[in-house]
């Protein structure tokens, strides 16, 4: 007797696992090369608004509005900064192009774009308290040089991206101690 074989075509493309991005885009209480410093919570109302419309900011390339990249499904703020998580069109060629050289290497940094809510000026700093948040883009330098790719999948893996961040957050914690006690020993 032959086996029946029953094979039907579910909807998925080939791009379906592929090109996903976590990354973090902006990082808190570290002063930029404008002076901005962006404080914790900065982002939540934003994020929470996002979450209820199920509408996040997109990933634009090099901040041109012209040039979307990533659709971001999911994003959150932890001790460090604000995290994405999108998904990258590879159905277009500057989708494909953009995801190729941040997993290359070639675009390591991000930058946000953002219209401030609450800020207090600080000398010749603004501490940042609230904004709203209107997209990210991966640069090749941000204004704040300590954003990253925590991980970038053919087939996204968030146990990878966990390990990464703990990993991240390490690196993070042990920056500042080295500078807390540089500056106790200048003081």
């Amino acid at each position: 007797m032959t086996e029946i074989v029953h094979k039907n075509y579910n909807g998925l493309s080939r791009h379906d696992n592929e090109g996903y991005l976590h990354a973090l885009v902006s990082t808190f209480s570290e002063k930029d090369s404008h002076g901005d410093i962006i404080m914790p919570g900065a982002f939540k109302e934003s994020i929470h608004r996002c979450k209820k419309n199920k509408k996040f900011p997109p990933g634009l390339y090099q901040h041109d509005v012209k040039l979307p990249v990533a659709k971001t499904v999911d994003a959150w703020e932890d001790d460090v900064g604000l995290h994405v998580i999108a998904k990258f069109n590879l159905d277009t060629q500057r989708g494909r192009d953009t995801f190729s050289d941040i997993k290359a290497g070639i675009l390591t940094e991000y930058s946000i774009g953002f219209r401030i809510i609450d800020f207090k000026n600080k000398g010749n700093s603004r501490e940042i308290y609230q904004v709203d948040w209107m997209e990210w883009s991966p640069v090749f330098m941000g204004a704040n040089r300590n954003t990253e790719t925590i991980s970038i999948k053919d087939g996204f893996s968030i146990e990878a991206s966990q390990q990464k961040n703990k990993i991240f957050k390490y690196r993070c914690l042990l920056q500042a101690y080295k500078s807390r006690n540089e500056i106790y020993r200048l003081s």
